[in-house]
């Protein structure tokens, strides 16, 4: 029942949003060419730089919607959002890229200067191209989170705001964009994570030294009115097809890396109304990034 709930919330989101799906963009078809657009293959993205690392040179993929007979160069800068110093924590060989003839994908270098970067920065990217170009699905500009393995990870780490996206196990696709939450402390072995897929805080107990925080089980998050339910915070079994554990106050559990948060294997538990017993969406991991 869990898959039918979900795949149902997901086709009523794309009835009610179908019908106006056509957005008063000004379109440019360049002669009849076509649409031709020009954006980075991720808006955004994070590296970990790690001392093991065998290099520190990474790549940012550029594409194009539309393949031209001869090569074709965009230039790019770093842009204002940047908080790493370029020739202190970044170098970029060349400000520009080329996508070669008959293709659509070109890459551009950048190497971390792991000697004298510090536990890590942003780093955006953007596009210096005629705005007409600009792929308005994707936009201009790639935004870039850098982390490095010099970092402490203690309360000053974790607590804050940070920037969360999910992913259902059961159709395998993100659900939604990243939204903001934010970790409190409450003494120095717990805390309360602050509006985990739109709940109410929750409370976990953290182990610095095994990088991990822990839910207890059957914490409240929400009322929803759509079934008659309230939502609660369960551990789910990855080898029962995401069912709920027994008992179901199962801790689920985060991990602490320099990349962030996992916080994997849990679901909300539907209590009250007409599918009392049955978890929502089959499956859930959150992914969190702090904000810097």
């Amino acid at each position: 029942m869990k898959k039918i709930l979900y795949i149902c919330s997901a086709a009523l989101v794309l009835a009610a949003t179908g019908c106006s799906s056509k957005k008063d963009i000004d379109m440019d078809f360049h002669g009849g060419a076509g649409l031709e657009f020009v954006h980075f293959e991720n808006a955004s993205d994070a590296w970990l730089v790690s001392a093991d690392d065998e290099t520190f040179n990474y790549e940012v993929v550029v594409a194009q919607t539309y393949a031209h007979s001869e090569s074709v160069t965009y230039n790019i800068a770093v842009g204002e959002k940047t908080t790493g110093e370029e020739g202190v924590d970044f170098a970029i060989p060349t400000k520009s890229v080329t996508i070669a003839k008959d293709q659509y994908f070109g890459k551009i270098p950048v190497e971390i200067l792991y000697d004298t970067t510090g536990e890590g920065f942003v780093l955006e990217l953007v596009l210096s191209v005629d705005d007409k170009l600009i792929n308005p699905s994707y936009g201009g500009s790639a935004l870039i989170t850098v982390n490095t393995d010099k970092i402490t990870i203690d309360w000053e780490w974790l607590a804050g705001k940070w920037s969360c996206q999910d992913y259902v196990y059961y159709n395998g696709v993100n659900d939604g964009g990243a939204y903001p939450v934010s970790i409190s402390k409450v003494d120095e072995t717990h805390g309360t994570l602050n509006g985990l897929k739109g709940g109410d805080p929750i409370n976990f107990t953290v182990d610095f030294d095994a990088k991990t925080i822990s839910f207890e089980g059957n914490q409240y998050s929400q009322a929803n009115a759509d079934y008659e339910c309230d939502f609660y915070f369960v551990a789910v079994n990855p080898e029962t097809d995401y069912d709920v554990y027994d008992p179901i106050n199962t801790p689920f559990v985060g991990t602490l890396s320099p990349a962030g948060i996992v916080i994997d294997n849990y679901d909300f538990l539907m209590v009250g109304g007409p599918y009392d017993g049955y978890t929502f969406f089959g499956g859930v991991k959150s992914t969190l990034t702090k904000k810097k």
